[in-house]
């Protein structure tokens, strides 16, 4: 089984929920891919989509992404550079993002008939007090994508070190770990 996870705006991958899903995943036997992408306070589509294309993979049982990073799975689905047959998605969306880099991310024009079609099972994962992500943006995204979506009171932008336990359970994903990762 082969997991891809990716970070978001002005992150990378030792940031936040990353490295212990990771380690995480490693556990239930997932090969795990984890790359930085090249200047996240300012990214740039074309530097992160080479940088997803030298991993070599392009199909993977489970996708987790954070933040710009689920803009990013949306459009390497889009753009056939992707498919997964899990992709959730924490604090992100397809809505207008805050600056001209970051709204590259939905150029070009993100194919939702493909992403549904190419993508069994998408989560979307949002809290309402989240400062970056309006909530009625994630709204948008459970009903363009049909996906399964948990709405949080107080979990701000994910930015956690462990994600909570039971979406592991949600995913169909768990194994006898105490801890929640």
């Amino acid at each position: 089984m082969k997991a891809l996870l990716l970070h978001g705006f002005m992150s990378d991958k030792d940031s936040f929920f990353l490295p212990n899903t990771k380690e995480y995943l490693e556990s239930l036997g997932f090969e795990v891919f984890l790359d930085s992408y090249p200047n996240p306070n300012n990214p740039n589509l074309t530097e992160w989509v080479q940088t997803f294309k030298n991993i070599n993979q392009s199909e993977f049982d489970l996708v987790i992404a954070h933040s710009l990073g689920g803009t990013f799975a949306l459009n390497l689905i889009t753009q056939g550079l992707m498919t997964t047959q899990k992709l959730v998605m924490l604090g992100s969306s397809m809505g207008p993002k805050e600056n001209a880099d970051m709204n590259s991310f939905l150029t070009p024009a993100l194919n939702l008939v493909k992403i549904m079609k190419s993508t069994p099972e998408i989560f979307v994962l949002q809290s309402y007090d989240d400062p970056w992500t309006l909530p009625v943006y994630g709204q948008v995204s459970i009903q363009s994508l049909n996906a399964i979506g948990l709405y949080y009171a107080d979990q701000g932008h994910f930015e956690l070190e462990h994600l909570p336990k039971h979406i592991w359970q949600l995913l169909d994903l768990q194994s006898n770990a105490q801890n929640e990762f």
